[in-house]
């Protein structure tokens, strides 16, 4: 089952550098030829950003983010041909360091993120490890983003000017949809693991196997559990329960699954071993009369009925999970598109 977005968080602010009450100082404007590549990058940065939250196809996702490397990789070249500025390349060279790491970064650490991705859903560990790389990268890319600033505003000191820190719109948005996507994050982890866990109770049940049927039923409630107590401690996003409502309504289905339906299987399972018992037993009795024979069918028949309604029962939760999962899909996709839009 695919995750409805892909969580993730770039550092690219734009800052807008001016100096108030006096005609431009040629570090401003030596420092302003710098941000022209920060509204490219940025602008390919927001694609890259509306396309993961607006979309699941990662091949389409995986071509915007090489398309982001490719416009750091230019900006990275075209930095490094300016020229110094009285002599001094400190500023240039911080701006291209900012650059390359960048571009690593997108391109090796988000590029195995790709990958990560497609196993991620195998197991929860699998996913808080993808979780955590990209942490890893995102904080790679802040490190950076917190050094070249220091940079900035020294170079900015050591010519006598004043730095004005401004965002634009679109950066603004880049950091709307960081803060969507990581709020997003925390609800679908509470949502994976419960879903992991009842893939795990479906397998054992598939199998027939009571002691995993109950190790897994027991550790679903368990986590069902705690996954609606940590909802209901979490704030709605601007006002809006959204996920929290979806989340919460799978939660309550697999806790009333365990806790209720799958009684019914473990009893038919119970019950269907006992008349293959009594069906080795009856077919060894040489002296086995007319009431051994009627009693065995009994049993039978009593099973045939159990086994009856505990395929209506599956068919009516396996509805029921397919109806619920659709809808928190689809509220993952209405919640991202509304706080970050295609354009």
């Amino acid at each position: 089952m695919k995750k409805g977005s892909i969580v993730i968080s770039c550092f690219f602010m734009l800052l807008a550098f001016t100096l108030t009450g006096q005609e431009k100082h040629p570090a401003v404007i030596y420092m302003e030829k710098v941000s022209v590549f920060h509204k490219d990058i940025s602008k390919r940065t927001w694609n890259y950003l509306s396309t993961a939250a607006n979309s699941k196809r990662l091949r389409k996702i995986n071509n915007k983010r090489l398309k982001l490397v490719k416009t750091i990789a230019d900006a990275r070249k075209e930095v490094s041909k300016m020229d110094s500025y009285e002599g001094s390349t400190v500023y240039r060279d911080a701006v291209v360091k900012f650059l390359d790491i960048n571009e690593t970064v997108m391109n090796e650490d988000f590029g195995k993120l790709m990958d990560m991705e497609e196993v991620s859903e195998q197991s929860y560990d699998a996913m808080e490890a993808y979780f955590l790389a990209k942490d890893i990268a995102n904080q790679k890319l802040q490190d950076a983003g917190d050094e070249l600033t220091a940079s900035e505003k020294e170079f900015a000191k050591n010519n006598g000017i004043t730095l004005t820190e401004s965002e634009s719109d679109l950066s603004k948005k880049i950091k709307a949809a960081s803060e969507v996507f990581g709020y997003h994050r925390e609800i679908y982890l509470i949502f994976f693991k419960a879903f992991k866990q009842e893939a795990y109770l479906l397998t054992a049940m598939g199998g027939k196997d009571i002691s995993a049927i109950e190790q897994n039923k027991n550790a679903l409630i368990k986590a069902s559990k705690e996954g609606v107590d940590a909802l209901n401690k979490k704030e709605a996003f601007k006002g809006n329960k959204l996920l929290i409502y979806e989340c919460k309504k799978v939660l309550d289905f697999y806790i009333k699954e365990a806790e209720n339906d799958i009684k019914l299987l473990t009893d038919f399972i119970i019950e269907n071993e006992k008349v293959g018992k009594a069906k080795k037993a009856l077919e060894k009795n040489k002296k086995r009369t007319q009431k051994d024979i009627d009693a065995f069918n009994k049993m039978v028949n009593e099973v045939n009925v159990k086994s009856q309604k505990v395929n209506q029962q599956m068919e009516k939760s396996n509805s029921k999970r397919s109806e619920l999962l659709d809808g928190w899909n689809n509220s993952v996709l209405q919640f991202t598109s509304k706080y970050v839009p295609k354009n």
